[in-house]
């Protein structure tokens, strides 16, 4: 499993069950992450790519 990532501020979580209910399926713009992608230009990160 990967990180969860929500555009914005997302729900308040305050428990194990809170975080095991925050899903994309039902939570608009959360999604769950993988891997991430630094793209570098002259040794500088110019733009970060996520996706799972």
């Amino acid at each position: 499993m990967g990180d969860k990532v929500q555009l914005g501020e997302g729900p308040e979580i305050t428990t194990r069950e809170d975080w095991a209910a925050l899903v994309p399926v039902t939570t608009p713009g959360l999604v769950v992450v993988k891997y991430v992608d630094p793209k570098y230009f002259n040794g500088v990160v110019i733009h970060t790519e996520a996706g799972g």
